[in-house]
C-alpha cells in the first residue's frame, strides 16, 4: 500500500506539473491571441484610416475639381450678361445719339466742337466729318475760324469732328465718346467679373 500511495502522489505530481504546464501553454495561448488580436484590430484602424484619408483626398480632390468647373462657367455667364447689359445699354446711347443729330441742338453742339478744335489745331487743319453732317461744313468752317479743309469720312458713323495737322490729331467724333464711355462703364458699373 505504500507503494500504492507513492504512486498515486507521483501520479497527483504528474498531473500538477502537466496541469501547470497546460495552464502555461492556455495563458501563453491567449495571451499570444490576445496580442495578434490587438494587432489587428491596430492594423484593421491604420488601414482603415489609410483608406478614409485616401477618399476623403479623391473626393476632395474631385470636389475642387467640381467647383473649380462650376465657378468658371458662373464666371462665363457672368461676363456674356454683362456683355449683354453693356450691349443693350449702349445700342440705346447710339440711337439716342441718332435721334440728337436729327434736331436743331446738333448744329451748335458741331460748331462748340469745330472751336475747340481751332484752340489746338494750326491753320491748314482737315476737319472730317461724317457724310450726312457735310451739309454743315460751311458753319463748322466758321466756327473753326481758321483756314481748314472740310471733308466726309465714312468711318465717323455717329457724328462729331475728327481733326488732323501733320502730326497733330484731335477726335471729337461721338464715336470715340462713346467708346471711351463703354470702357468707363464697364470699369465703374461694379459690373467686373474677376477671372
Amino acid at each position: 500500500m505504500a507503494e500504492e500511495v507513492k504512486f498515486l502522489r507521483f501520479l497527483d505530481a504528474v498531473y500538477k506539473t502537466a496541469e501547470e504546464k497546460a495552464n502555461a501553454m492556455i495563458s501563453e495561448i491567449q495571451q499570444a491571441k490576445a496580442a495578434a488580436l490587438r494587432q489587428f484590430k491596430k492594423t484593421t484602424r491604420e488601414n482603415a484610416e489609410y483608406t478614409y484619408q485616401r477618399e476623403m483626398q479623391k473626393a476632395k480632390v474631385a470636389l475642387s475639381a467640381e467647383f473649380s468647373h462650376t465657378e468658371t462657367e458662373l464666371k462665363e455667364e457672368l461676363f456674356r450678361q454683362r456683355e449683354a447689359l453693356t450691349e443693350k445699354v449702349f445700342s440705346e446711347v447710339k440711337l439716342r445719339l441718332q435721334i440728337f443729330t436729327k434736331t436743331e441742338a446738333y448744329l451748335p453742339f458741331l460748331k462748340e466742337k469745330a472751336t475747340e478744335l481751332a484752340y489746338a489745331l494750326p491753320e491748314g487743319a482737315e476737319l472730317l466729318l461724317r457724310p450726312d453732317d457735310m451739309l454743315y461744313a460751311e458753319e463748322v468752317r466758321q466756327a473753326f475760324g481758321k483756314e481748314c479743309n472740310v471733308t466726309a469720312d465714312a468711318r465717323i458713323l455717329l457724328g462729331g469732328i475728327f481733326a488732323r495737322c501733320d502730326t497733330l490729331v484731335a477726335d471729337n467724333t461721338l464715336d470715340t465718346a462713346v467708346e471711351q464711355q463703354r470702357e468707363q462703364f464697364i470699369r465703374c458699373s461694379g459690373l467686373k467679373v474677376i477671372v
